[in-house]
């Protein structure tokens, strides 16, 4: 069965502006679990994967 926990919090990326963050947690064999605070770059990456695994579930 597959968990998914969402936990949206602000975080400060730049030093001058805020960004909002999504953190997502899943339990599937392939992802055991994605940093706390992740990069922008992981935030972009995730965000897609989340949209996407909602699309296609």
């Amino acid at each position: 069965m597959e968990a998914i926990i969402i936990e949206i919090f602000a975080f400060n990326h730049y030093g001058n502006c805020s960004t909002v963050c999504v953190q997502v947690q899943v339990t599937i064999p392939h992802i055991s679990q994605i940093p706390q605070k992740p990069s922008a770059g992981t935030y972009f990456l995730m965000r897609s994967y989340y949209i996407s695994y909602f699309l296609l579930s």
